[in-house]
């Protein structure tokens, strides 16, 4: 499916959003944006941003290939959200993340820990921080909406919106001193995806 139809099929799916302050970098900060399709536009609980729509086109790699149509296999969308993040450092010129099973151990574990116990924050309720394995200098970005017939595309396209509306997040995904990150993906019964994404220097 082409980008515009991505993007097209994303822009149904956000309804709103908000995206927290980043902590500074090596403490575990990052920000959170949040997509609600359920939300009532006057409820109030969520702030209205303008979320960019003009992505530059993801960076495939066919031994990475997320399936189309519905789809929450969590690997197919961080497999996305991971081409998606390629896509923007690959239009401002800085050098692209490798695909790093070790590096998303600690980001899945999180977004697991999160669709598990209904929570969306850096720090579980217990306290437990989520810190990749081998980085002195990171930050973790989170995301989650509630689409059960988004495809990973359409969450790739909307966690990246959130992410790039913002100027700090978007000063971190295209930060060249940034060389690896990892992405956690999870879906909780009740349909919302929750996503980790962790940036190491």
């Amino acid at each position: 499916m082409h980008r515009r139809a991505y993007l097209s099929a994303a822009s149904v799916l956000l309804l709103g959003g908000c995206v927290g302050d980043p902590s500074p970098a090596g403490s575990g900060g990052g920000g959170e944006g949040e997509f609600d399709l359920e939300q009532s536009p006057s409820s109030g609980q969520i702030d209205r941003t303008e979320t960019p729509r003009d992505l530059p086109d993801p960076v495939r790699d066919d031994r990475l290939r997320p399936g189309e149509g519905p789809n929450h296999d969590a690997e197919a969308i961080e497999i996305s959200v991971h081409e998606y993040v390629n896509g923007v450092r690959r239009e401002y010129d800085v050098p692209r993340f490798p695909w790093n099973e070790d590096m998303n151990e600690s980001p899945r574990a999180h977004s697991r820990d999160m669709a598990h116990k209904g929570y969306f924050a850096k720090t579980a309720p217990n306290g437990q921080t989520f810190r990749p394995t081998g980085c002195n200098d990171w930050i973790e970005m989170l995301f989650r909406m509630h689409g059960p017939d988004a495809t990973p595309d359409a969450v790739a396209v909307a966690a990246l919106g959130a992410w790039m509306g913002s100027e700090d997040h978007k000063r971190n995904l295209v930060d060249a001193n940034y060389l690896g990150h990892g992405i956690g993906a999870a879906v909780s019964s009740d349909g919302w995806i929750y996503l980790s994404h962790s940036l190491c220097g």
